[in-house]
This record gives C-alpha cells, sequence and structure tokens, in this order.
C-alpha cells in the first residue's frame, strides 16, 4: 500500500511539471506496470517515455505500449522497430551505435530477433540523457503554453480532488434524490 501511495504520488508529481495530465500518466504507468516494470521503477521510465513523446508528439500511453509490449516479449522484432521508427524515434540509428553495426545489420538483426529489451532500455536511456535527442523535451514543452494549461488543469484537478471528498459525501443524497425524483417524471411523460 505504502509502495502504491508513493508510486501516484510519484507520477501526480510527474504530472504537475511535465506537458502530460495526471490521469494520462496514470493509466500509462497501468500498463508498464501490467508488462511488468516495478512500482519503483515506473516513474523513471514514463520519464523517458515522456520525453520521446513531447519530442514525436505521440500519446504516451502509445509508445509506453509499444515499450512495455517489448520488454514481455523480452526482445524487438522487425515490426517492433517499425513501429518506434514510423513514430520517429529513431531506434535504428541508436542500436547501430550501441551494437557497433550498421543500419541494415540492425534491421536483419532485428529480423532474426537479436535485439533485446535490453538494448530498448539502453537506447531509451540514450535517446533522453543529457544530450540524447529528447533529453528535457517535457521540461521544454511544459514552458510552452500548451504545457502550462495542462499543469494549470493538473493542478485544477488536485483541488478538486482535496475538496471533493466532503462535496461528493454531501452532494450523494442529493443526486440520489434527484435520480428518484426523474424516475417518477418518467411515467408521468409516458402518459402524456
Amino acid at each position: 500500500a505504502t509502495q502504491a501511495r508513493d508510486t501516484i504520488e510519484s507520477l501526480r508529481q510527474l504530472g504537475a511539471e511535465t506537458p502530460f495530465e495526471f490521469p494520462e500518466l496514470a493509466e500509462a504507468g497501468k500498463k508498464l506496470i501490467a508488462f511488468g516494470e516495478g512500482a519503483d521503477s515506473v516513474t523513471d521510465t514514463l520519464r523517458r517515455i515522456g520525453d520521446i513523446s513531447s519530442g514525436i508528439q505521440a500519446p504516451i500511453g502509445d509508445i509506453a505500449e509499444i515499450y512495455g509490449k517489448a520488454r514481455v516479449q523480452g526482445r524487438l522484432f522487425a515490426e517492433d522497430i517499425n513501429q518506434l521508427t514510423g513514430r520517429g524515434i529513431p531506434v535504428i540509428q541508436e542500436f547501430a551505435r550501441q551494437l557497433g553495426v550498421t543500419d541494415a545489420e540492425v534491421k536483419s538483426m532485428a529480423s532474426a530477433g537479436q535485439i533485446s529489451f535490453g538494448n530498448l532500455e539502453q537506447a531509451f536511456v540514450s535517446l533522453t540523457s543529457g544530450s540524447g535527442k529528447f533529453g528535457g523535451m517535457m521540461a521544454r514543452q511544459s514552458r510552452t503554453v500548451g504545457g502550462l494549461w495542462s499543469t494549470l488543469q493538473d493542478t485544477v484537478g488536485e483541488v478538486l480532488l482535496e475538496l471533493g471528498q466532503p462535496i461528493n459525501d454531501a452532494l450523494r443524497p442529493l443526486l440520489d434524490e434527484a435520480i428518484e425524483r426523474t424516475g417518477a417524471l418518467r411515467g408521468a411523460a409516458a402518459g402524456i
């Protein structure tokens, strides 16, 4: 329970400082955990995936799903690499650099299932570290108007969550009564 609370809090914090809103981060985080990512590392992984998603303007959940499926498979195949490169993520060049081979050799290795998930993980770290192509991308985008708007929405959402519980408790009886009265109107409406 403590780990879950800590994970949720770190995802909320990530939402507050990035152009992504908490619900989409939570959904992407659930996907990653379902694919075997540890709750203690999911926020760091989402930070890398988020930097890449920001850089290519793709939904974070889409990239998290591709990443998670590769984790489960343990290796990447040509189709996985095509999905990543088709979205603008230069994994072929990154794998070639990692493995000391040409781009064509990477494609051949992928067809033979010789690119491991560890290679993908390392590629994401490299692409999002300080001088990597996508390094700090979420931080830069969070300062745009769209990013600031997203942060404002997350902040308002947090305030509403804090206010929500007592308000929700007070509204429930009123909503139950409104449902009951509306149901009574249904019979009257049929008669009219």
